[in-house]
């Protein structure tokens, strides 16, 4: 790990950053893994699981997975014993209610980070362009030297 990723956190936390796992994990130089493993196995507070989307998709998958088999399960019920599951059928609706919410919302972090990122290399291309001319111009003028040194020889 470079010492200027470690000096760049530092100065990120140190302004006002958030305190995230990754980069407790940059300064302290262990490996994300262990640093989120710790966090979950203690409890901390905050930030304590850094998933993926891929990861994050995984867990609302097996969770609504979960909800729907408990539905089925208290489907099955009859008579009066289904009217006396009704609360717990009503809480696993309000679960799946609070899913869809959680998964719509994950979508929409996912694209916000996306057009973010979108707009980010836009910007480094439009950097990149402007410092190509500039090299241009410069080897231009560079070159008129040269060739005046030589007409004048």
């Amino acid at each position: 790990m470079a010492a200027g990723e470690v000096w760049r956190m530092m100065r990120v936390l140190h302004e006002g950053g958030a305190a995230t796992l990754e980069r407790l994990a940059v300064i302290s130089g262990k490996a994300p893994e262990t640093v989120v493993a710790r966090a979950v196995k203690e409890g901390w507070a905050g930030e304590a699981v850094m998933l993926s989307p891929a990861e994050r998709a995984h867990r609302l998958q097996a969770l609504s997975d979960r909800l729907l088999a408990e539905m089925e399960k208290e489907g099955r019920r009859s008579g009066a014993e289904l009217a006396g599951a009704k609360g717990r059928i009503d809480e696993i609706l309000a679960s799946v209610r609070t899913l869809e919410k959680f998964g719509d919302l994950s979508k929409q972090i996912a694209g916000s980070h996306e057009q973010e990122e979108e707009k980010t290399d836009a910007k480094i291309a439009d950097i990149l362009e402007r410092l190509h001319g500039q090299m241009l111009a410069i080897a231009r003028y560079h070159a008129e030297e040269l060739a005046e040194e030589r007409d004048h020889e």
